[in-house]
């Protein structure tokens, strides 16, 4: 499997999860600065084409922007220097920090031109009503997000690149980070 489900506490075991639960909080009760990326229907976007795309052209999600930018960068700084850490890496960052709402979905993308390994930290309000999509060996693979706090870890490489996409019926949060 070239997705790897992982457990939060395992790769940031000193973390304070809380810290991230009252943004997600914040953030779904209004207190946020976001915009709105739409293009499309979730049927049409989510089928498989096979074409190569280097970011997702057709996308509905909401990009993060919190107004108190005190509050989110020393998340990052914290999330991104324990990953370093861990790792004993050259340089991690913070890729986006996404909101999907029911019926939101990012469609199939590589992502072929930012290659390293991610890390995209999940948070979804119900089980198994979002989705991280990939395509290998010619099928669609569908890995289930369960309630709370979970890692998708996988690799972006130009010679064996990995399309995916993502469909939500229920508010999903992603952290996304890159290991350099």
């Amino acid at each position: 499997m070239r997705v790897e489900k992982l457990n939060f506490k395992d790769v940031f075991p000193t973390f304070n999860i809380n810290q991230l639960d009252e943004l997600i909080q914040m953030h779904l009760k209004g207190n946020q600065n976001d915009y709105k990326q739409e293009r499309g229907s979730i049927e049409k976007n989510l089928a498989w084409s096979g074409e190569n795309y280097d970011y997702a052209k057709n996308c509905s999600f909401r990009k993060i922007r919190f107004s108190h930018r005190n509050i989110i960068e020393p998340i990052y700084e914290r999330l991104c220097d324990e990953l370093y850490e861990k790792l004993n890496c050259n340089n991690v960052e913070v890729r986006a920090f996404l909101h999907y709402r029911p019926k939101d979905y990012m469609g199939w993308h590589s992502n072929w031109k930012s290659e390293g390994v991610r890390y995209y930290l999940t948070w979804a309000e119900e089980d198994n009503k979002s989705f991280f999509n990939y395509y290998e060996s010619g099928q669609v693979i569908k890995v289930p997000d369960k309630k709370g706090w979970c890692i998708n870890r996988f690799n972006i490489n130009k010679d064996n690149l990995l399309h995916h996409s993502v469909e939500c019926n229920t508010n999903r949060f992603s952290l996304g980070l890159r290991v350099l």
